[in-house]
């Protein structure tokens, strides 16, 4: 065990670690993002060796396959290799989590040498980064949280409605540009008001808002904090109702599916006191109608028209995020739930 540097020992607090890997197939180049889940709390830098270990050991499985399509949507199965392949003198492991293998870029030149594997820590680790990036992107779950708590998979599974609320959130905002500031009218089989109004994240799991602070940070010196405040509770507070509502679709006991969301809620939105009576009020109504009035009295916006217009392809974006929590929730659980 290392020397804490400001004295005494490294603390032995750390419950998880993750690494961004990318690698090169054969003409693309992939990335995803890995997150070990140890069984007993390890050292910071015994946590990090690990996941440096079981990240080379990702990218090695990555580049043996000649295309990327036989790779995509298999993130258990990777995990469970990559479990499988994991050296002796390795901490205990509670489970391996493969998320958001996605392509990055495609090699314009095919070549026989693959590039290097290039292995980042992201910003911030731990249980509650494990989101897709991406609506729609390819996700998947180790079999060790199979049968884990409520509570430890939406730790889990957290980012993914995080991002959920970013996307609603940038995408509210983008509306109020094209429909205040612009004066575009909303136009929702257009494909190229779609694309403007469609935020998509190549950022590491949960990491989506950080990856658009400097866009949100002009929208805070437009509109002011408080502004954005509200935006951001309101899109918490209606991802949190999607979410719930694709949990009971997938057929998950409504008490399980309460203690999931609020697990869920409190990890994802640590600073934000969501009730459950906030997420109750889009549960009354036609939700694309309601987010729509909520908005444009934050906004300020006299009609509320445009925004539901616009909100539509938003919400149905935010549909296929939280769609990705209720089939991993239901995987994880396990038949009993």
């Amino acid at each position: 065990m290392g020397f804490w540097p400001f004295g005494g020992r490294e603390p032995v607090n750390v419950e998880s670690a993750s690494q961004v890997v990318t690698a090169g197939t054969h003409r693309e180049t992939l990335r995803g993002k890995l997150t070990l889940y140890f069984k007993e709390p390890q050292t910071r830098s015994a946590a990090d060796r690990a996941a440096e270990r079981c990240a080379q050991i990702a990218g090695d499985l990555l580049r043996e396959t000649a295309e990327h399509e036989a790779l995509l949507g298999k993130e258990a199965e990777l995990a469970a290799a990559i479990a499988a392949r994991a050296p002796r003198g390795l901490p205990g492991l509670r489970a391996i989590e493969l998320a958001a293998l996605h392509v990055v870029t495609e090699r314009s030149t095919p070549s026989s040498i693959p590039p290097p594997i290039s292995v980042r820590p992201p910003p911030s680790s731990g249980a509650q980064r494990a989101r897709a990036a991406g609506a729609g992107a390819a996700r998947g779950s180790s079999p060790g949280l199979i049968g884990s708590p409520p509570t430890v998979i939406a730790a889990a599974l957290a980012p993914l409605l995080r991002d959920a609320s970013t996307r609603l959130l940038l995408g509210c905002l983008r509306a109020h540009d094209m429909i205040i500031v612009r004066r575009v009218a909303i136009d929702p089989g257009a494909a190229d008001q779609l694309a403007a109004l469609l935020p998509v994240s190549e950022a590491p799991p949960g990491e989506f808002e950080a990856s658009r602070a400097a866009e949100l940070s002009r929208w805070h010196t437009v509109l002011g904090s408080p502004v954005i405040s509200q935006l951001r509770a309101e899109s918490c507070a209606i991802s949190a109702q999607k979410a719930r509502v694709a949990l009971g679709a997938a057929n998950i006991a409504a008490g399980v599916a309460g203690e999931l969301i609020d697990a869920l809620c409190r990890t994802a939105f640590p600073g934000l006191a969501l009730s459950s009576a906030h997420i109750d009020r889009y549960a009354e109504q036609d939700l694309n109608e309601l987010a729509a009035e909520s908005m444009a009295r934050i906004l300020r916006h006299p009609n509320s028209k445009p925004l539901r217009l616009a909100l539509g392809p938003l919400l149905d974006a935010v549909h296929g995020d939280v769609d990705g929590i209720s089939r991993l929730a239901k995987a994880s659980l396990g038949s009993a739930h």
